[in-house]
């Protein structure tokens, strides 16, 4: 970086740290009051609200017996208690006894029983059990009791609801707080740092063509302001002169100087884009945990499965990225990353706004196949900026940063979105997101300024692709069918198609079932970057990348052997962790084999859409007639054959190479 001793990486780890220390000290503190609060204010409001209840029942009975029925003779009375119980999910039992103790009617309720539902917080507040008796006259002689029990397990599972969504707030702040210090600290220090060590480079080798922003103030600005004098001051006693004369000072004094003012030095940097992909990814999967939910619950013509409305969306969503995937990266190159980007961002915003509003399951496929066609040119103009911008720091720089910022707001997106829809409703979470996306195109015009930004209208393109197609040998398919599509593949049937089915089928709400979709992204974010620092060599990262395919293999598999949230929990985290382990190296991979050109990246999109939208449209057919295990079992077996075959491809070329 130009001599840049700013430690970006360490930086980052730092901010991380202390932003974590703060938020976790900050949830807490808040947290423990909340439930102390809760606890004081709403139990006397059960009370009351147990009493109301009591009251209302006890009116219904006491008319019965006016008009002369005996208590131990009222019919139904028991189907009547259920229907009350019904109403009330606080109330755990009702029962109607008589004078002397005898029970006459009494349903119970279900209960917390699982242990998600069962919090420790209970054990720790001492919430109390709420519990109720109001006597039945006959006139002026009590002949029973009605009696209402409301358990503190319903007070420990709204307090454990609202204890989660404050923790996952916590941590999408912390996300968001993180890139916006990040951003602060890059374009006050660290950037006009690089600006000025690319101008001291420029006029120490006698080429005085441009200048820097000099920013506000401060020893930085001074410098800037400095350096910049001098390219103003030469280039001013340059136009002074004939043209003749001016060719012969060049000449001797060994200098490029501007004939006319110097131009601006545009720089660019893989951290322009941080903000603004974090945001509008958040923005466009923000329906990640729910979508099939959506769906499913959607008006569907009488012909389509509950099971293919819930993998529509995804499906069209797959097979928009897949017809743009050839398109994308020229498209980038022709219009430039930023003039792209802030293209697609007004249709994204409708296609959001009309999901919301539609009533249908065509409806909802159809918005999200426009939001995807868009989503597809936004993230690809983003990654052929960052491709650019890493120029000499190499593919890994680029291409871990792209993914790390784009797996932090695809979790924050889904977690808020869980969140949002569980509190407010869907249409709020869609709303929500066209207002972020809005946000991340406003951030692009600043942010994304630099030359990795523009056009290059004139490389020849079709040229260079062909040339590079035909550089792509055995191990470069291998890694990408092998791989890459069975990794996406995974991705499409599990966690965004059959988790949130699963879940849902098990009484988790759109909020809990983000917290769990969450975890997988979790993983990328934080252990993505950790893994790339291991990714040296060729080598490294071909045992990275089966590594973390026999990983998540292992976590496929264990959804075998139990049953319940928790196999769920267990296989999505170690999912996470195993493309954490070989999503970057399979990136640098294909870069490399394409010889760092970013077209290389056009056929591997290609194939992992297709390998996603083959791999979902058949799990959503065999669902009607096969588990879930056996799905996932199969899509296992899907993975370690690939694993197989990138292996041999790779080992293939290695002999054919050493032969040659």
């Amino acid at each position: 970086m130009h001599g840049n001793n700013f430690n970006r990486e360490s930086f980052r780890i730092r901010v991380s740290a202390i932003l974590f220390a703060i938020i976790a000290v900050s949830v807490l503190m808040v947290g423990a009051g909340t439930i102390i609060t809760f606890d004081r204010a709403v139990e006397p409001e059960l009370s009351k609200r147990t009493r109301l209840i009591a009251s209302i029942a006890r009116e219904d009975i006491q008319r019965a017996l006016d008009i002369g029925i005996k208590l131990d003779e009222i019919v139904g009375l028991e189907r009547y208690l259920g229907e009350v119980l019904h109403k009330f999910d606080e109330v755990e039992h009702i029962a109607v006894s008589s004078v002397s103790g005898e029970i006459l009617a009494m349903v119970v309720g279900s209960s917390p029983s699982t242990s998600e539902d069962k919090s420790y917080l209970g054990e720790v507040f001492a919430f109390s059990e709420t519990l109720f008796k109001l006597p039945i006259l006959d006139g002026n002689k009590t002949v029973g009791d009605i009696t209402i029990k409301i358990s503190p397990l319903f007070i420990q599972s709204r307090i454990r609801s609202v204890f989660l969504d404050v923790t996952v707030i916590a941590l999408v702040a912390m996300l968001i707080a993180l890139e916006l210090v990040l951003a602060v600290a890059i374009a006050s220090v660290d950037k006009p740092l690089t600006r000025i060590y690319a101008l001291l480079e420029e006029q120490v080798s006698n080429r005085f063509l441009h200048t820097i922003d000099h920013g506000g103030g401060g020893t930085l600005s001074r410098l800037a302001e400095r350096l910049n004098d001098r390219a103003f001051d030469l280039a001013s006693r340059m136009r002074g002169l004939p043209a003749n004369a001016r060719s012969i000072v060049s000449d001797k004094l060994g200098t490029m100087i501007a004939d006319h003012a110097p131009h601006k030095l545009r720089l660019s940097d893989v951290a322009d884009i941080r903000l603004t992909l974090f945001l509008f990814s958040a923005a466009t999967e923000i329906s990640t945990s729910f979508l099939p939910i959506y769906a499913r619950d959607a008006a569907r013509p009488l012909w389509l499965s509950s099971e293919f409305a819930a993998a529509g969306p995804i499906l069209m969503y797959l097979i928009a990225l897949a017809a743009l995937s050839p398109f994308g990266g020229r498209l980038s190159r022709r219009f430039g990353a930023r003039n792209l980007f802030f293209a697609s961002v007004p249709p994204t915003i409708l296609a959001l706004i009309m999901m919301g509003w539609s009533d249908s399951v065509l409806e909802i496929t159809f918005w999200r196949g426009v939001m995807a066609l868009f989503y597809a040119t936004a993230t690809i103009a983003c990654q052929e900026f960052a491709v650019r911008a890493s120029g000499t720091n190499g593919n890994n720089t680029g291409i871990s940063a792209y993914i790390t910022v784009i797996f932090a707001g695809v979790l924050c997106g889904s977690a808020m979105g869980g969140v949002i829809s569980g509190r407010f409703g869907f249409e709020i979470a869609f709303f929500s997101g066209a207002f972020i996306a809005s946000v991340a195109g406003l951030t692009s015009v600043f942010a994304m300024r630099g030359r990795a930004g523009d056009p290059e209208r004139a490389l020849p393109l079709p040229d260079s692709r062909i040339q590079a197609t035909a550089s792509y040998g055995l191990s470069y398919w291998a890694l990408v069918i092998g791989v890459a599509a069975p990794m996406s593949a995974t991705v499409a049937i599990f966690i965004w198609y059959m988790t949130p089915l699963m879940l849902s089928e098990l009484g988790l709400s759109p909020a809990d079932i983000a917290r769990v979709v969450m975890l997988y992204y979790l993983c990328t974010v934080v252990l993505g970057p950790l893994f790339s620092h291991f990714a040296k060599t060729p080598k490294h990262m071909v045992i990275l990348v089966v590594c973390g395919a026999l990983i998540s293999v292992v976590g496929l598999y264990s959804m075998n052997f139990w049953q319940g949230v928790w196999p769920i929990v267990f296989s999505v985290t170690v999912l996470g962790l195993g493309h954490a382990v070989m999503r970057i190296p399979l990136y640098v991979l294909a870069l490399d084999a394409g010889g760092g050109q970013t077209s290389c990246l056009t056929p591997m999109r290609l194939v992992e859409r297709c390998g996603a939208v083959v791999g979902l449209a058949i799990s959503a057919l065999l669902l009607n007639n096969l588990d879930v295990e056996f799905i996932v079992r199969a899509l296992a077996a899907v993975v370690l054959v690939g694993i197989v075959l990138f292996i041999a491809g790779n080992g293939y070329e290695k002999v054919k190479r050493g032969e040659t």
